[in-house]
């Protein structure tokens, strides 16, 4: 495993985004408790990262803390060494979009709204925001790419789990960021769907040189895109690496409890398998 490294040897931040010795606290029935006590953490700039771990381990809150939604006690989180504090939330939005795994509905919003919506998020006139043609085809283009232009009309509200999480993420990645992350994107997904999504983020961080960090509780799919992974258990990162290094017996079983078999995909990434308690 390669050990987490925020800093470069001059001792200046490396580029990217970057969280250094973050302590975080929530609110339980109890009071407040500390969740993330010193963690550090760097994402490596035009990478598809996938976060991992067991359900109530702290992969939600880090990417709200990374994106600036949630504050931390002490600890700084960076982009290309300027602390996010410092950034208005109109530049932060610029460069770092989340799509969160639970997504508001607008009732009376169409498709082609929700995503045109997110495209002039960041700009206005007035106050007003004004769609130019190279908005209309923006947005255009990202609905055919989801395979969601033959849904630009239809309201939101008859969208299926699915359908809706895809325009949610179309409504992000209009936007033309420079990281993008996704919390549990694959969920209700049909399996053509699933791997729809994965290959046009692929893509995407190759022609766009987009940074990507993506929950997965799909170790098997998230191993054949990801090119780095992070393995989270109660606050804390277990490890972090490629693939091949990470998604062993070994750490997995420490990770979730149970113990685990790793096979090989003709592709050559690890397939893990769950076994018996």
């Amino acid at each position: 495993m390669r050990k987490e490294e925020n800093m470069c040897a001059n001792g200046n931040e490396i580029p990217g985004l970057s969280a250094r010795n973050i302590f975080f606290s929530h609110e339980g029935k109890r009071g407040k408790n500390d969740f993330f006590s010193d963690l550090s953490f760097h994402l490596p700039p035009g990478k598809m990262t996938v976060l991992a771990g067991g359900n109530g381990c702290g992969k939600s809150t880090l990417l709200k803390i990374l994106c600036g939604r949630l504050g931390v006690k002490s600890g700084v989180v960076s982009f290309d060494g300027t602390p996010l504090k410092k950034l208005s939330s109109s530049r932060r939005g610029e460069i770092i979009g989340l799509v969160p795994q639970e997504l508001p509905r607008t009732e009376e919003m169409t498709v082609w709204d929700l995503v045109m919506t997110g495209r002039l998020a960041r700009r206005s006139i007035f106050g007003l925001p004004v769609a130019s043609s190279s908005d209309v085809q923006a947005v255009e283009e990202i609905l055919r790419e989801l395979d969601m232009l033959s849904f630009a009309e239809r309201r939101c509200s008859s969208l299926s789990g699915g359908e809706f999480r895809r325009a949610a993420i179309g409504a992000t990645l209009v936007r033309q960021l420079e990281i993008l992350l996704l919390d549990e994107p694959c969920a209700a997904l049909d399996y053509r769907h699933e791997q729809e999504l994965m290959e046009l983020l692929e893509r995407l961080r190759k022609e766009r040189s987009l940074t990507i960090l993506l929950v997965s509780h799909d170790l098997t799919l998230a191993a054949r895109f990801g090119t780095n992974f992070v393995l989270m258990k109660e606050g804390s990162i277990l490890a972090r690496g490629l693939p091949e290094e990470v998604l062993t017996p070994e750490t997995l079983e420490k990770v979730y409890d149970i113990p685990f078999q790793i096979l090989r995909s003709s592709g050559g990434f690890p397939v893990p398998l769950p076994g018996n308690r």
